[in-house]
């Protein structure tokens, strides 16, 4: 009988994890002014749009295929690269 169990690493859109991971790491509040973001080619204002994006494909990478599919295309429209 085949294993059936289910693994919550199925469900996961790993490329939407990364990106959001790799996204994450650069755009944080700035350490010395937390209304801006420390990312040296971003410095908008906290939370930056790709800080959001970043929350947003994290969000995705668990959520039904639809959503992760229109996240994919919003930030390959917004020229964010997804991850593979």
């Amino acid at each position: 009988m085949p294993d059936t169990a289910h693994n919550p690493t199925d469900d996961v859109d790993l490329g939407l994890a990364r990106t959001a991971d790799r996204l994450a790491a650069t755009h944080h509040p700035h350490p010395d002014d937390a209304r801006r973001c420390a990312d040296p080619s971003c410095h908008l204002a906290w939370p930056c749009v790709s800080s959001r994006f970043a929350e947003r494909a994290r969000d995705a990478a668990t959520a039904a295929w639809p959503t992760a599919w229109t996240t994919r295309h919003d930030l390959a429209a917004a020229g964010i690269a997804v991850s593979p």
